[in-house]
């Protein structure tokens, strides 16, 4: 019942390979870059340095704009301006009780 089947074995044909001495030295730095573990301690710590930097200064802009919209916007609202009003006071008071 089983019927033998005979495959075509096609000839392969030899391709011709380049080599470009560009992507070997991108090789040879990438290896020469994770042989050493004090090029990636180095390299990992100035990214995450960059990045908390960043992500305080980004903090700081959003909270200064928050507040500025706070402050000058929502002040001149009736119930939430009072209250802003009272907080600038309280807040004044305590600064110039920590000053002294």
């Amino acid at each position: 019942m089983s019927q033998n089947k005979k495959t075509k074995v096609e000839t392969l044909t030899p391709v011709n390979v380049e080599f470009k001495l560009e992507k070997f030295s991108v090789l040879t730095d990438f290896v020469r870059y994770y042989s050493s573990p004090w090029k990636i301690f180095f390299s990992n710590f100035l990214a995450g340095t960059a990045y908390g930097l960043g992500f305080i200064i980004g903090a700081a802009l959003l909270v200064t704009i928050i507040a500025y919209i706070l402050g000058n916007v929502l002040a001149n609202v009736p119930i939430v301006g009072q209250f802003f009003a009272w907080l600038n006071d309280w807040l004044a008071t305590n600064l110039q009780s920590y000053q002294k």
